[in-house]
């Protein structure tokens, strides 16, 4: 077993926050698709929010066991690795999937989705129109109009901090501390 590097670990880290970048994207895209679905039916609208909402539970139940599993990787295949150390690794992930899901969110909102995007705006501002004056219409108007710039700051901001936040509620016990690794030792029990 080769001792921790830093390296090492931005090397774990690069193959664990491109999974985890993928993996939330993907489940993205299935919400959405699953957002498309509603109509006039009830029961159509119902499971579809049902739906959305396990996918969104199984997502972050997901991504908090591989962030444990990727830790204890790096303590099984590492030696002398520290909390220190699976703290920066779940760090490092965080920071690295953050920018893929808030890449890919900005790509989606400005290039791919964007029709999806300003269907979706329109239909809330028409809902909201009659609650709005002029000065209020046109400062959501512009709002929206600038939207991409605060969403991709904010999805980034966001990922990264629930990412330091798991990190470290995991890295608090792995690797796991032995409780008696300072207690003296000794063959004979009456010296004690």
């Amino acid at each position: 077993m080769e001792p921790i590097s830093g390296k090492a670990i931005w090397n774990e880290a690069t193959k664990a926050g491109l999974m985890f970048g993928l993996i939330s994207v993907a489940f993205n895209y299935v919400n959405i698709y699953l957002g498309t679905l509603v109509g006039s039916s009830f029961v159509l609208n119902f499971l579809s929010t049902v739906m959305m909402w396990v996918l969104r539970i199984a997502k972050v139940v997901g991504l908090i066991l591989l962030m444990r599993a990727c830790m204890r990787r790096l303590t099984r295949n590492y030696s002398e690795v520290t909390n220190g150390d699976t703290f920066f690794l779940g760090v490092a992930i965080s920071i690295l999937s953050a920018i893929i899901v808030a890449g890919f969110a900005l790509l989606d909102y400005t290039v791919l989705l964007s029709a999806y995007y300003q269907d979706l705006m329109t239909q809330v501002m028409t809902e909201m129109a009659q609650y709005m004056d002029a000065n209020l219409r046109a400062t959501m108007e512009n709002t929206l109009a600038n939207f991409s710039g605060p969403m991709f700051w904010g999805t980034l901001f966001y990922c990264i901090l629930w990412g330091v936040i798991l990190s470290r509620i995991l890295s608090r016990r792995i690797p796991g501390q032995d409780p008696f690794a300072n207690f003296p030792q000794s063959d004979n029990p009456d010296q004690q």
